[in-house]
């Protein structure tokens, strides 16, 4: 990593700087302190590593979007911060990038989209074998380097065949809204057309750069019911949960449902939606990105 990448330092580190550079011209930041450097000391090309899968929290108002981009963001990326504080904990190698250490997502998640149970599996330094099961302190030593709204929850040792994103069976999403001026009984109508085995070529964005031929998905479940039972009045819930989403998927159908609820359609739109063969795309309203969150991810 070099001495010039600030996109992963923290503020506090960043103030630090400003305060060094006032008082000495351009004198380089120390090597002492947290992760700022690279530790030459680390053979990486030897050193001993395990596979593991980290499970994590963020709020995504903050940060463009989960994957890190190859071309600089208005806002930092949650990758960037994560392989920053993997960096720092001395558990990745900094010059390897994300493909060094194998890194792999479950799902990726949009500019301001949050999560409360996202997965990714990668290869870290550790002195354990990939058979030991001994108690690691993985989550205290990534979250010391994270700023408060991304947060590590648990870690797990998995096989060495494990993958974030192809061994996950489900992802399930939950979209927040108030109930005001809507008809839910009608809203939640739509979603009775939703289970099942469904072509969402209509209700997703295509990416013409990806190729994509393949628009079928499998739908599990998917209600709107009361974020708290005792106030029927109160912020409102709709959970989704399938095998796997398309680009912009969950915010299509949001939007459908959002204008069904306002009556400026009949439930019966959502399903004349689904399943048609490729033609004209109707134009509709795409439903914020803000109040949805990756809820949790499935694993055998």
């Amino acid at each position: 990593m070099s001495e010039a990448d600030y996109d992963t330092w923290t503020k506090e580190e960043l103030i630090s700087r400003l305060v060094q550079l006032e008082g000495h011209g351009s004198s380089k930041p120390s090597s002492k302190g947290k992760g700022r450097t690279q530790d030459d000391t680390i053979d990486w090309a030897n050193a001993p590593r395990r596979k593991i899968a980290l499970k994590f929290c963020y709020g995504g108002w903050d940060y463009g979007g989960l994957a890190i981009q190859k071309d600089r963001t208005p806002l930092p990326t949650v990758e960037g911060k994560l392989f920053g504080a993997l960096v720092r904990a001395r558990l990745v190698d900094p010059k390897g990038g994300l493909e060094g250490c194998g890194w792999e997502r479950c799902g990726r998640t949009d500019r301001g989209v949050s999560a409360a149970g996202q997965v990714i599996s990668l290869w870290v330094r550790s002195a354990l074998s990939q058979e030991e099961l001994l108690p690691h302190p993985f989550t205290y030593m990534i979250n010391r380097h994270l700023p408060d709204p991304i947060k590590i929850l648990a870690w797990s040792p998995v096989d060495l065949s494990f993958s974030s994103r192809y061994s996950c069976t489900w992802r399930h999403y939950k979209y927040f809204f108030p109930p005001v001026g809507l008809d839910i009984p009608a809203m939640r109508a739509a979603c009775a057309y939703l289970p099942g085995t469904h072509e969402f070529r209509n209700l997703c964005k295509i990416d013409p750069t990806k190729q994509l031929d393949q628009f079928r998905r499998d739908i599990l479940h998917a209600s709107i019911s009361h974020v708290d039972a005792s106030n029927p009045g109160g912020m409102h819930v709709f959970d989704l949960k399938g095998s796997s989403f398309l680009y912009h998927m969950v915010r299509n159908i949001m939007g459908v449902l959002l204008s069904i609820g306002a009556r400026l359609e009949p439930p019966t739109l959502l399903p004349s939606l689904m399943n048609v063969a490729p033609g004209c795309r109707p134009e509709y309203m795409m439903a914020d990105a803000l109040p949805l969150t990756l809820w949790d991810c499935g694993y055998p």
